[in-house]
């Protein structure tokens, strides 16, 4: 009886196949895990902007029987990272004055406080671009909710307007992109994954 086994480059090439079968296994496994992994963030960061809103809507007290001017949403740097990029988020509070009024630049959401600090996994950032009636898009990094009715503005560290339609919040890891929308309505709406920069339909 003749046996015959398998040539060298018979090995060779089912080497090969294998190899690029995990290889490609491999790659679809890391980004659907990164895909999962920013999902959850974009729950996370969809929560601390609702709970932002509902404490304004609320007038919601922080400490020493302060009376609140504003809940704000803010992205921050918690680690290396280049602006407009970001690696945190973060909740602020605006109180009233002694006399009960509301400074000029609290009244715009400037903090008095902060609290709920949050940082995101490593390789991932956030960024936020808004656009205003003009159809303008610009880039901006809080979002301030004003009280009592929850008011909406949209600000960066130099400048607030509240002739904005929405702010588009970017959570991005490699190529993925996932877009979380807040209109000036107060409704907030996850778009998921999309390559735009800007995706929110403003």
């Amino acid at each position: 009886m003749n046996k015959k086994g398998f040539t060298f480059i018979e090995v060779i090439i089912i080497f090969t196949i294998i190899f690029i079968m995990t290889a490609v296994m491999m790659s679809m496994s890391y980004k659907e895990r990164a895909s999962k992994e920013i999902t959850t963030v974009a729950h996370e960061v969809v929560a601390s902007i609702r709970e932002a809103q509902n404490n304004a809507l609320t007038g919601k007290q922080r400490g020493n029987d302060q009376l609140p001017c504003a809940f704000k949403f803010g992205l921050v740097n918690l680690n290396s990272a280049t602006p407009p990029r970001y690696t945190g988020y973060q909740m602020f509070h605006s109180a009233r004055d002694l006399d009960g009024t509301c400074p000029v630049d609290d009244a715009t959401g400037v903090s008095t406080s902060f609290f709920n600090a949050n940082k995101l996994p490593g390789g991932m950032t956030i960024f936020a671009r808004g656009k205003d009636t003009n159809n303008v898009e610009t880039k901006k990094d809080h979002i301030i909710f004003k009280v009592p009715y929850g008011g909406f503005i949209i600000k960066d560290n130099g400048s607030d307007n509240e002739a904005y339609v929405g702010s588009d919040i970017i959570i991005e890891k490699g190529d993925k992109r996932y877009h979380i929308c807040v209109h000036s309505t107060g409704l907030i709406e996850e778009l998921g994954f999309k390559d735009a920069e800007f995706a929110c339909p403003f």
